[in-house]
């Protein structure tokens, strides 16, 4: 009796946990043209926290990262993370992913906007876990297109680092929080 009360317990208990998903993550690292101004290679990141507003309603917290002239390398939200095909290649490495030895953390509403000084080829992690399945697929914004995935995410992180592996900035949308960590070469525009 005893045995079989266990078995049926066991039964139950594997069917549970069989239904509920683990979380789908997105994680790719890509190398990056960097733009060229004033005599440097440089990438600016913008980063803004949730803004509640009862009569405009919500803006969610998202970041992005350009380029001089004005290229989009990668953008991240709630529920998105995108990568532009055009000016980021694949790389079969793992780029940095970290926030240690980096400084920064939570953005609010007004945002922060941030200048890094960077090598001409920067490596770009882009990682995302998403609470259900979803793939980078062609997206038209504006007159860019990038490769974007869309599914509500617990967090989406892109991390930026030196082809030699040092960390550059990260920046990261967590339960509707941002953040955004950054090293030394860069600064507040």
């Amino acid at each position: 009796m005893l045995a079989a009360l266990a078995l049926a317990s066991i039964v139950v208990a594997s069917t549970a946990s069989a239904g509920t998903s683990a979380p789908r993550i997105l994680d790719r690292t890509y190398a990056c043209a960097t733009g060229y101004l004033g005599g440097i290679n440089q990438v600016q990141l913008e980063v803004t926290g949730r803004v509640r507003d009862l009569d405009a309603g919500d803006r969610l917290a998202f970041g992005e990262i350009t380029t001089t002239p004005n290229w989009r390398l990668a953008g991240l939200g709630p529920s998105w993370l995108d990568i532009s095909p055009v000016h980021c290649n694949p790389l079969r490495t793992s780029g940095a992913l970290t926030e240690r030895g980096l400084r920064g953390g939570q953005v609010g509403g007004l945002g922060r906007v941030v200048d890094c000084s960077t090598p001409a080829r920067l490596v770009v992690r882009i990682r995302g876990a998403f609470t259900r399945p979803t793939a980078l697929r062609p997206y038209r914004i504006f007159d860019l297109t990038m490769l974007r995935a869309e599914a509500p995410a617990r967090v989406t992180t892109v991390a930026l680092s030196t082809p030699a592996g040092r960390p550059i900035a990260t920046a990261k949308v967590e339960n509707g929080k941002a953040y955004l960590f950054t090293s030394a070469t860069c600064q507040e525009d």
